[in-house]
């Protein structure tokens, strides 16, 4: 049995000995760890995940305020980078997905976090931060993800023509940075 400060944890069953003191946070089972998925879901803080967080913040539509398929958000305290690319075909849409999560987690130590609130807040870059670098830095790294990811793709020719399509046309706007 382990504790974790709000209720006790068993790793033999992988499930709380006691609901959910937050309500219904990990879905219909109050008991739950981790969407039942311990391994492949972290879950820091004992009450929501990264992937929760991200979620949450799709419902409450802050990806399309701006329109973006990355954001960064702070959720429970902390930061958390996240993606979502409804456009990408199959094999596309989970390295569409990988890479633009290396583009917003290179924003995570320029942005400001001060909301400790269960709903997440869309953060803002720490006063000082110049956000044209930023976003530069980020999408030169994306670039090189996607780049080193097609082969990912297999023999999946949409797959590769839009990531093929992607890389252009983030390397076009990258054209502009440090001018």
């Amino acid at each position: 049995m382990h504790y974790n400060y709000f209720r006790d944890y068993d790793p033999q069953t992988g499930r709380y000995v006691q609901s959910d003191p937050a309500g219904l946070v990990d879905g219909p089972n109050t008991f739950l760890y981790a969407r039942a998925r311990p391994i492949s879901i972290t879950d820091r803080l004992g009450l929501a995940s990264d992937e929760e967080c991200c979620r949450r913040s799709m419902e409450l539509g802050q990806h399309r305020d701006p329109p973006s398929s990355g954001w960064t958000l702070c959720c429970e305290g902390r930061k958390v980078a996240c993606a979502n690319d409804p456009y990408a075909p199959g094999k596309a849409a989970s390295i569409r997905r990988k890479c633009t999560m290396v583009h917003e987690r290179d924003h995570l130590p320029y942005t400001t976090c001060e909301s400790c609130t269960k709903e997440p807040v869309r953060t803002s870059f720490s006063p000082g931060v110049d956000r044209d670098r930023a976003e530069c830095s980020g999408t030169r790294k994306g670039i090189e993800c996607l780049k080193n990811s097609i082969n990912e793709c297999g023999n999946d020719e949409a797959c590769r023509r839009y990531i093929r399509d992607k890389i252009a046309s983030l390397s076009i706007w990258s054209q502009g940075c440090g001018k």
